[in-house]
């Protein structure tokens, strides 16, 4: 390591050093941004990087269109000790800090816009590094502020990803460290409570709920109402009081619209407006939800075009009209499969399945019940499911009644049995891929060894088969036979799948 490090320009050293602050993989925006200064210009960090790569410090990865790179642990701690001699190490933190905080609040910008997906995957690799942000946010004193804003700021990030327990733990820290009355609180309370929600804990909603409230009406602040209120109807629904919610939800919507500047909080206060009157039955549900996808093709924003013609198919379950509410949760499906987002998975299949019992396809709706929960199984729990417990107990009923409650019971767990692929295949309608569905086909993510764990931890990180077998001093054969039992036991098809699984798995 010492001749490697002779090896390297003064300048080079220097980046080493820096780019030791950085966990897992980053961009060449990143490091521009964080370690450029008096020292390094930053119209030379991409030649003094290119030389770190020819010179084997830095290992160079394409990740479709955008370039990555990777310091390996062992030259990382390397680093991190030269970054510590040179008494840099704390304003390197912080500019790591600040850099993922603004990357955080850009995302959060872009959600309601072409580039929605886009930013949503995009912030994916870096997750290691968000979680180092706010970490030292976390632990450094009178920063707990910037943590509250990129943890709120990522709240469709958690979503999207399936991370909602990992963005409880951030949200639930930084609000116990700064109670200051400050927007930054009321908009964090918000998420907060919005997260606990779909996990379907009512409870430890409603102490956020009570607070958010006092506050954003305390500072006066429009758009701050606008959320708290929202999450009053969003509460009122979980509580199973859609009557309540109605209004609430209503009222925030207005809110939203006269503030003018959130265009995502004014979507998200339209699509459960829909989802609530579509729910009811209502005589809005058809303005809602057309109101709903409109505003999401305009934004030109693809995920959550999938989330309202879901609700645009709820609307048409709710009258009866079993045939287009199919082909909406179908549609919806196929897109939420082009970006691998399991929450949707699962609320279009549930959705299917209720369809399929309206139209009398009994063992079909029972199946698509059971491979709902296999969907599940890659996010931890019914969570928001506890949102549509009148339509999915119904469903249950209609079905025990028909098929009798060993047939559903064995229908279920054929549908249960399922991996992600073949449910959404199933649910989509796809024989070829179906057929002799009624054999058992995953085993459940607990039959994991450790070593396999392990793997599944590293794979979260980013890391590639041949840095994992680097890790953890293992052939590179061994990695990969490693990582193809992770996926034939979790029943997945790629990396992606895994990495979401076991970053949001339960940590000691």
């Amino acid at each position: 390591m010492e001749w490697s490090h002779e090896l390297c320009s003064p300048q080079e050293q220097i980046l080493w050093a820096r780019l030791s602050v950085f966990a897992g993989g980053f961009d060449l925006e990143a490091v521009e941004q964080t370690c450029a200064d008096e020292d390094i210009a930053q119209q030379d960090v991409f030649e003094l990087v290119t030389g770190l790569v020819d010179k084997s410090i830095l290992d160079r990865e394409e990740h479709g269109s955008r370039v990555r790179y990777r310091l390996l642990e062992t030259i990382r701690q390397y680093g991190q000790t030269h970054l510590t001699e040179s008494g840099q190490g704390r304003s390197l933190r912080r500019r790591h800090r600040d850099y993922y905080h603004d990357l955080a609040v850009r995302a959060d910008a872009a959600v309601m816009s072409p580039r929605q997906t886009e930013w949503l995957l995009r912030l994916r690799p870096d997750l290691a590094n968000i979680r180092v942000a706010l970490e030292s946010c976390l632990t450094e004193p009178g920063h707990a502020q910037a943590g509250l804003q990129i943890a709120s700021a990522l709240q469709y990030y958690w979503l999207f990803h399936g991370l909602l327990r990992e963005a409880r733990q951030w949200l639930t820290r930084a609000l116990e460290l700064d109670p200051r009355p400050t927007v930054i609180r009321s908009k964090a309370l918000s998420t907060a409570a919005f997260v606990v929600l779909l996990q379907g804990d009512i409870d430890a909603a409603l102490p956020l709920r009570d607070e958010g409230n006092a506050l954003a009406q305390r500072l006066h602040d429009e758009r701050a109402l606008a959320h708290a209120i929202h999450i009053c109807g969003m509460t009122a629904w979980a509580q199973g009081d859609l009557h309540c919610a109605i209004p609430l939800l209503t009222d925030a919507l207005e809110r939203s619209r006269t503030a003018g500047d959130d265009p995502t909080e004014t979507f998200i206060d339209q699509l459960f407006l829909a989802m609530t009157t579509a729910l009811l039955g209502d005589a809005r549900s058809a303005a809602c939800s057309a109101e709903t996808l409109k505003a999401a093709q305009s934004a030109g924003a693809e995920w959550s075009i999938a989330w309202a013609k879901w609700v645009v198919g709820l609307h048409h379950w709710s009258q009866g009209d079993n045939r287009q509410a199919t082909a909406l949760f179908q549609d919806a499906l196929r897109l939420h499969r082009t970006f691998s987002n399991e929450w949707g998975y699962a609320w279009c299949i549930e959705a299917l399945a209720w369809t399929a019992a309206n139209d009398a396809h009994y063992e079909r709706a029972a199946r698509l019940l059971g491979a709902t929960l296999a969907c599940l199984r890659a996010i931890g729990g019914m969570g928001g499911f506890k949102l549509f417990a009148a339509a999915h107990g119904q469903c249950e009923t209609q079905l025990r009644h028909a098929l009798g409650d060993d047939a559903y019971a064995a229908a279920v767990q054929r549908g249960t049995d399922l991996s992600l692929d073949q449910a959404i295949a199933y649910a989509l309608g796809d024989q070829a891929t179906t057929r002799g569905l009624g054999l058992p086909l995953t085993r459940a993510p607990g039959a994991l060894t450790r070593r396999e764990r392990q793997v599944a931890d590293l794979i979260a990180e980013g890391l590639s088969n041949k840095q994992i077998a680097t890790k953890l001093v293992i052939a590179p054969r061994t990695a990969e036979g490693h990582v193809e039992h992770i996926l034939t036991k979790l029943g997945f098809n790629s990396r992606t799948q895994i990495a979401t699984w076991a970053a949001d798995r339960e940590r000691p």
